[in-house]
């Protein structure tokens, strides 16, 4: 989305809803019909879908939709996608983005992770790991534009930087990719959250565990090895809760600190920055709320998340590609 590529759930409705049916598939018609193409973020329409999953009488039914649903969402994502050309040189400012996410802080709160960093000095290299929930490889595209080894400079001292390979959490739109809800309670079929295949195939702890590629043991090593992690463009929904809880019982770990670059759903004149103090408590209590934490441990941990609101960070304008209508209707 930060790129410009229409890939919201509202976007992905009207796009699907508008696909043909084929007349022996009625479950289908009946999806589109029912969900709604008011929500914008995936999470909500996975919860959606969740809570549609009463509407199946049979697990025929839930895999004709499911399928359906997710091979359409594959093939929207990539048509999106390879709209886009990667081929203009951003390497200086994805190096800036990924190695010192602080420079796009205020100052109170650069100054804070400057100090922070202080701690590692003396150690190089310093490593960036990511982890994206996105199924398109956007960021593999603009990070093949540089050299995943690097230096910066960490208030006048040159580290070296290493990038390690892109983790897709959820699977890629060729690959591993998963569709759904964070548990079973979020399926409101009683007789469907019974049967293994489609929990396997709905619930995501345990696709990723059906799948068997240990995707989600090596996030939670990464997670727990690291000292300093950004989110950027999530929504922190409940079909991930998972993750926020396990980065909330992380940044309780000492030399630990939480950047969350939120979009912000209000623009903010310049005059009235005042009113963004609010605007980050919401966002910080927001990510406390999906966690296990007790009110105590967020009190403790509060001011050591930091929210980098309405930021340009990632702020890349990609152009598009000449695109036939027909090859975009696939």
């Amino acid at each position: 989305m930060q790129l410009g590529m229409k890939t919201r759930y509202s976007h992905f409705y009207n796009y699907y809803k508008k696909l043909p049916t084929p007349e022996n598939k009625p479950a289908i018609k009946e999806l589109k019909d029912k969900l709604s193409d008011d929500d914008n973020n995936w999470s909500d329409f996975e919860l959606e879908f969740g809570n549609y999953c009463k509407e199946f009488i049979s697990i025929e039914d839930f895999e004709t939709v499911f399928d359906d649903v997710s091979t359409e969402l594959a093939k929207y994502i990539s048509q999106k996608q390879n709209r886009f050309n990667f081929d203009v040189d951003f390497a200086l400012s994805i190096i800036q983005c990924l190695g010192s996410p602080e420079k796009f802080l205020q100052r109170a709160d650069r100054e804070k992770i400057e100090g922070f960093k202080k701690n590692w000095a003396n150690h190089s290299p310093w490593y960036t790991n990511l982890i994206t929930f996105n199924y398109s490889t956007s960021l593999e595209n603009l990070l093949k534009k540089i050299n995943l080894s690097n230096n910066i400079s960490v208030q006048g001292v040159q580290k070296q930087l290493k990038i390690n390979p892109v983790i897709h959490i959820h699977g890629t739109t060729s690959e591993y990719m998963v569709l759904g809800v964070n548990e079973i309670s979020q399926i409101s079929n009683t007789k469907l959250r019974e049967n293994p295949y489609v929990i396997s195939a709905l619930v995501k702890p345990e696709c990723n565990k059906a799948m068997k590629h240990l995707i989600e043991r090596d996030c939670e090593s990464i997670i727990d090895n690291s000292n300093l992690i950004c989110l950027f463009g999530t929504s922190i929904g409940d079909t991930d809760k998972i993750w926020w809880e396990t980065i909330g019982a992380w940044v309780k770990k000492p030399y630990t600190q939480l950047i969350i670059f939120s979009k912000g759903e209000k623009e903010i004149p310049a005059l009235k920055r005042y009113k963004i103090i609010r605007e980050e408590d919401y966002i910080r209590s927001y990510f406390l709320s999906k966690t296990k934490l007790n009110e105590d441990e967020k009190v403790r941990i509060s001011d050591k998340i930091i929210i980098g609101y309405d930021t340009n960070i990632f702020d890349f304008q990609l152009d598009e590609k000449e695109t036939n209508l027909s090859e975009i209707q696939g």
